[in-house]
């Protein structure tokens, strides 16, 4: 599609540390991204990989704008204003479910 000239906007996928090069493969740096942290944010581990993952993300393709689908962590949202970027959060049923505001 994006070689058509239609805008996409690439929904970055990761695990562990293993994980975080390839999910980066082929995004132009400066691009919108989307990011899913749902069922990641409870267990510490998880939320480990995700906020290592995140910061690895922001320092190698500078993102501008990171649109999260569920909870957005308070390390996310530091390393997010530390790097100028536009968070765009969807609230999602289960995130208000828990208690999200």
């Amino acid at each position: 599609m994006q070689s058509l000239g239609i805008n996409v906007i690439v929904n970055v996928r990761y695990g562990d540390e293993r994980t975080y090069d390839i999910s980066t493969i082929g995004i132009e740096k400066g691009q919108t991204i989307a990011i899913g942290t749902n069922g990641v944010v409870k267990n510490l581990q998880d939320r480990h990989y995700l906020e290592k993952g995140f910061d690895y993300i922001v320092n190698k393709i500078h993102p501008n704008n990171i649109i999260i689908y569920g909870s957005v962590t308070k390390n996310i949202e530091d390393v997010a204003n530390k790097n100028s970027i536009n968070i765009i959060h969807f609230h999602n049923e289960q995130f208000e479910n828990c208690g999200g505001k």
